[in-house]
């Protein structure tokens, strides 16, 4: 068996696995999609250093929110049912090779280092897992990004708490919020969050309630 048809079947087996729990396959991009939008997502990514006898990879996780991910898509001109992938993550992480020491990257040469690493990733996944899919429910992801302790680290849960306070709109709360952080007009979480906040409000008042975020006004 090819390295590249051993890759294969365990993308196959990594889909059924994650299917099972809750996730949809969209090619090798894996998501799982709560009741507000936010994406929580299992992608796997060729790596250079792959050969004709190896093929190596990468199991990027990420967590999208909602209004973020609204932002983007209107930022890139994307569609509006368009999916988001693990380099669009408000917070994004790697799955390591936990149980050989080894570092992200994944190798498969032939059918028995396929089952090897198969089996490793499906073991760390099930580990990995479920404390990110409990932040698929708004209240533990809200109560999380306010705590600031938990699987994704100091550094993503502030972004977090900015994004989901523009769900508001652009309120005094958010801004205080931002500038306690050192977020000032000109920085580029300040502006992206922001402008977000602005374009809900705006279509607030002209009575559209939606996240499609349209304009990109700037804030001064």
């Amino acid at each position: 068996m090819t390295a590249k048809i051993a890759y294969r079947q365990v993308v196959d087996s990594l889909s059924s696995t994650l299917e099972d729990m809750g996730f949809s396959a969209d090619g090798q991009v894996f998501r799982m999609t709560s009741d507000h939008g936010d994406h929580l997502i299992v992608e796997l990514q060729r790596s250079s250093a792959s050969s004709g006898d190896c093929v190596a990879f990468y199991v990027n996780l990420a967590l999208v929110v909602a209004p973020k991910w609204s932002w983007d898509k209107a930022r890139l001109g994307l569609p509006e049912d368009a999916g988001p992938g693990a380099a669009h993550g408000t917070w994004r992480g790697r799955l390591a090779q936990s149980r050989r020491g080894g570092g992200w990257r994944w190798k498969i040469m032939d059918e028995e280092s396929a089952t090897v690493v198969l089996s490793e990733i499906v073991a760390d996944l099930r580990e990995e897992l479920p404390p990110l899919i409990r932040l698929m429910d708004r209240d533990n992801l809200r109560q999380a990004a306010i705590d600031r302790h938990g699987v994704l680290g100091p550094s993503s849960f502030w972004k977090i708490a900015a994004w989901l306070k523009a769900e508001d709109g652009a309120t005094a709360e958010l801004e205080r919020f931002l500038k306690d952080l050192g977020q000032h007009p000109g920085s580029p979480v300040y502006d992206a969050v922001w402008s977000h906040a602005l374009d809900l409000s705006a279509h607030r008042r002209s009575g559209h309630d939606d996240q499609s975020g349209q304009t990109q006004t700037r804030p001064t």
